[in-house]
């Protein structure tokens, strides 16, 4: 019974002082494709040198770090006796916005990410956000709709019409969403909900207009059953009014619209 006390009692020290000395940290490898990320994590984390590997979680580091916008998920690996090594996977920027006159890049859910320090080639939108009040210019509905808008046409292939071809995305009150696309700049007008379709109407129209080389400068999209097309400024004493369903057949054969 003595025995069988004292060899319990050393295993037991064994293992707590395994737990408290024989694992304790002395690096913190980071995997991540960002080396900014990297140095960040790493000034982060640099109290966590000397801690045992057992008294680290996920759940904890993810707060410290919580800070870092790009920062999507992190995942966990003990590498014994003394290594942590931590992956990173990062959120990817799609657009960006300007917020306190500084710009940030945006997720494709509308999440701000970090202020970018220089000019990055992403697709910038504007109006979207009230900087004096820190809110969205978009009601909730309408923020999910643009974004989930958004996101599909970033994320397509279209060969006919390019959404990447988008110069820049605008809000206003009068008239919503409106996209600056295309060479020469084309405006769509979307509106302000129902975007999907209203593209779709602009998609068609597009196609007609480049197959007819017509000098257009501003789509109207919001209508149910027709876009309304207006010539560049020296034309502008003309407009074109397209029924949709004559649009495609008139594409299919290669005649003029009329104008009405």
């Amino acid at each position: 019974m003595g025995l069988a006390f004292v060899g319990m009692t050393l295993l037991l020290g064994g293992w707590l002082y395994s737990r408290t000395s024989v694992f304790r940290m002395s690096e913190i490898s980071i995997v991540t494709e960002d080396s900014d990320v990297e140095k960040k994590v790493k000034e982060k984390l640099i109290t966590y040198l000397g801690r045992s590997l057992f008294s680290v979680s996920a759940q904890q580091i993810s707060k410290d770090l919580s800070e870092i916008g790009r920062i999507k998920n992190i995942s966990l690996t003990r590498v014994w006796p003394q290594t942590l090594r931590i992956q990173i996977e990062l959120k990817t920027p799609y657009s960006k916005i300007k917020r306190d006159n500084q710009f940030y890049s945006l997720d494709l859910d509308g999440e701000f990410i970090e202020p970018l320090n220089q000019d990055v080639a992403l697709l910038e939108l504007k109006g979207f956000y009230n900087s004096e009040n820190g809110r969205w210019v978009l009601n909730p509905v309408q923020k999910k709709e643009f974004f989930e808008f958004l996101s599909k046409r970033l994320k397509e292939d279209d060969s006919q019409v390019d959404f990447t071809s988008t110069h820049f995305v605008e809000w206003n009150n009068l008239e919503g969403l409106k996209l600056s696309w295309g060479e020469p700049t084309l405006e769509i007008v979307l509106g302000n909900d129902q975007f999907e379709q209203a593209w779709g109407r602009a998609k068609k129209a597009i196609v007609y207009i480049k197959k007819q080389k017509l000098n257009i400068e501003n789509l109207d999209a919001t209508y149910q059953n027709r876009v309304v097309a207006r010539t560049r400024r020296e034309l502008q004493n003309s407009e074109y009014r397209l029924n949709l369903e004559e649009l495609v057949r008139r594409t299919e054969n290669s005649s003029s619209p009329s104008a009405r």
